[in-house]
């Protein structure tokens, strides 16, 4: 006895899967799109597919939605004019959205597939083009470089491919580019070009960038042959800016006066004094952006002069005096109190734990299952399990479970859906023929040239695989890694047919002092003894540590280690470690350990255990949230703020995030915390009074 889903049509009803459901809609129009070799117009569309409105308007404003959707996975639908009523017609060009075989070796395609497990970036465009090459990233290397992505990103990606004018809103004004590049430093996305309304080559923070980004249809200028992105950017954020450049004179603390020169380097060091304190001088143009990193050492750190940047930082911190309008902060309250009540759900389990926590118990992959709510969730993973299927042709639902990290019944729900889609007119032999058995035998008689060419790469995989490539080469030990170096080769050959150049896109990671020490510790099994000076207790320790695994969150290292002196798994920054020297004591790594790397979890550095905290932010701040708190959930939208839940590791981190944030942030809940912004900002005017 077993479930054969070929028959299934796409009009009748899956169990589990309800009629409106337009995922399946989505794969038919993808397999029928890409099928015609000519433009078809709506109507034809919404014939042939079935499952679009009747009324032309609300079958008009699908069809853009569906569009849309497709877009952000990165498969355009092209526009052609055609005769008759309709006058447009579409189409999927398999040449505009493939890179042709690469012919990568065995050799090349497990190098890429190393450092896709040893660099995490993008939304799954990695893992879907080592699929598409036979591979799959079953886990991670000790070491791990996290590159935040965005949705703009790959929007500038295909505009960069596309080589067009971009449009979009910046600091609320609207802005023509022309694309010289994009850059990530400082743990942050920066796109470079020339800003048609003033014609100055200008840079710009693509988590800034207030609107979608437009791509218009204006060829873009060519980039000038000496523009060299990689020089481009100055050694310091606060460098980038319109205004004018000042001198700042800095006191640091003894404390984490060696962090300070470790981070700017010794031709900032105006003056070591004494008691072990140093004075820093700092060019700077950009306040905003100085101030987040001054206010980042707290009450360790005194801005001297000039006098008007002191002026300017003073004026900051009496501005988080002011408390936010009671109404609005019940209001806020009232319905977070509300929710929790009703909904009956924690409202802070999606924040992750950070330093102080021991997420150990996290089942790889298989603890984090992919949430296949919308249409377009079910599509990416679809695709990439399509392929894979179709080169095993016989595996298990548990197999496909534990590879892609969906839940069981997830998997079987997917594979009844797939098995309804195919091409019009869906009689048997058009369909997709899957057969699960009552065991979870799964056998599959797929030909993927319904789809794509299994070998073949998108524009924007080869581009995520391309960049991977580049930042895993400057992670210490693999720089020498030839059959890496060949295969990017070929990547970049690739994509300059495409007009678009790997060198356009330039990734820069963060070097603190002690990396390459502690890379070869964590390889090595051996411990290490450090000085720590904690953001959590203020405090400077030496410790015994273990380094289990080396990892970056948004462009700064950190590593997951036993610490002997509190007995727990802990996460140290490794920007925060004032001396480390290996030890002669070797460890092995616990079951634990080895099941969370071999499943592919990363550990997050950020939030904590301790006390639950709900924050209000203005709406369209989320990214100043995101880069100081690890996956804040984001509780509700009320009254022009967004309203976050995440855990604090300490009342001193609280006090970072806050000062940090600004005075346009406050806390909702706990109550007791409330004044918490007040007392940090009077904790720091007493420096300055």
């Amino acid at each position: 006895m077993c479930a054969q889903f070929t028959g299934w049509h796409v009009g009748k009803e899956v169990p589990g899967l309800a009629r409106s459901d337009k995922f399946p809609r989505l794969l038919n129009l993808v397999m029928l799109l890409l099928d015609t070799r000519k433009p078809i117009s709506l109507d034809e569309i919404a014939r042939r597919v079935g499952g679009f409105p009747d009324s032309p308007v609300a079958r008009h404003k699908a069809f853009e939605r569906a569009k849309k959707e497709l877009r952000e996975l990165g498969i355009p639908i092209v526009t052609h004019q055609i005769p008759g009523v309709e006058q447009f017609g579409y189409q999927i060009d398999k040449a505009d959205m493939i890179i042709p075989d690469l012919r990568f070796s065995n050799d090349e395609a497990s190098s890429l597939a190393a450092a896709s497990a040893m660099v995490s970036f993008g939304g799954g465009e990695g893992e879907t083009a080592l699929q598409k090459l036979g591979c799959v990233v079953s886990g991670h290397d000790a070491t791990v470089a996290s590159i935040p992505s965005h949705p703009v990103l790959f929007r500038l990606f295909e505009a960069m491919a596309a080589r067009k004018v971009v449009n979009f809103a910046y600091r609320s004004k609207p802005r023509n580019l022309d694309i010289f590049g994009i850059s990530f430093r400082w743990g942050n996305w920066y796109l470079l070009g020339n800003e048609r309304e003033s014609g100055l080559v200008k840079t710009f923070l693509v988590n800034r960038i207030e609107s979608e980004v437009e791509i218009t249809g204006i060829e873009s200028l060519e980039r000038p042959s000496d523009f060299d992105i990689s020089s481009r950017l100055p050694k310091n954020r606060w460098e980038i800016g319109e205004g004018d450049l000042l001198t700042a004179r800095v006191l640091v603390h003894p404390d984490v006066a060696p962090l300070v020169s470790y981070e700017l380097g010794e031709q900032s060091v105006a003056e070591w004094r004494p008691d072990g304190s140093l004075v820093v001088s700092i060019k700077i143009v950009d306040s905003g952006s100085f101030f987040d990193w001054l206010l980042s050492y707290f009450d360790k750190a005194v801005l001297l002069e000039p006098q008007p940047l002191v002026a300017e930082l003073v004026t900051y911190l009496n501005q988080m005096f002011s408390k936010p309008e009671s109404q609005v902060r019940d209001s806020i309250s009232s319905q977070i109190n509300q929710d929790e009540r009703g909904g009956g759900e924690d409202i802070f389990n999606a924040s992750s734990v950070g330093d102080g926590s021991d997420p150990s118990s996290t089942d790889g992959a298989n603890g984090n299952k992919s949430d296949l709510r919308s249409a377009t969730a079910m599509y990416s993973v679809l695709v990439k399990i399509l392929p894979w299927l179709a080169r095993k042709k016989s595996t298990s639902v548990a197999e496909i479970s534990k590879t892609f990290g969906i839940a069981g019944p997830e998997v079987v729900r997917l594979l009844e859906v797939a098995a309804c889609c195919g091409l019009p007119p869906y009689t048997p032999d058009s369909l997709l023929e899957i057969i699960v058995e009552d065991d979870g035998t799964v056998d599959s008689f797929i030909d993927m040239e319904i789809i794509t060419s299994p070998r073949k790469l998108t524009t924007l995989e080869a581009m995520v695989l391309a960049t991977t490539a580049v930042v895993a080469l400057k992670v210490p030990g693999i720089h020498q890694d030839e059959h890496l170096l060949s295969a990017l080769a070929k990547l970049k050959r690739s994509l300059s047919k495409f007009d678009v150049a790997v060198s356009e896109v330039d990734v820069k990671m963060e070097e603190p002092y002690f990396l390459n020490d502690l890379r070869t510790a964590a390889n090595e099994r051996r411990g290490v003894e450090i000085t720590y000076f904690s953001s959590s207790s203020e405090r400077v320790s030496t410790r015994q540590v273990d380094p289990y695994q080396l990892f970056t969150e948004s462009g700064r290292w950190y590593f997951r280690g036993l610490c002997h002196l509190t007995g727990e798994i802990r996460h140290f920054s490794l920007g925060r470690i004032i001396s480390c020297e290996m030890t002669d004591t070797h460890f092995a790594l616990p079951e634990s350990e080895i099941k969370r790397i071999a499943g592919g979890d990363i550990p997050r550095a950020f939030g904590g255990i301790g006390e639950s905290v709900v924050l209000a932010i203005p709406a369209g701040s989320r990214w100043r949230v995101e880069r100081l708190v690890a996956s804040p959930r984001l509780l509700a939208e009320i009254q022009g703020f967004e309203v976050y839940g995440f855990q604090s590791s300490s009342t001193a981190w609280l006090s970072r995030v806050l000062v940090r944030l600004g005075p346009s942030a406050f806390i909702v809940i706990p109550l007791h915390l409330r004044q918490l912004r007040q007392d940090v900002a009077r904790t720091l005017m007493d420096m300055y009074s």
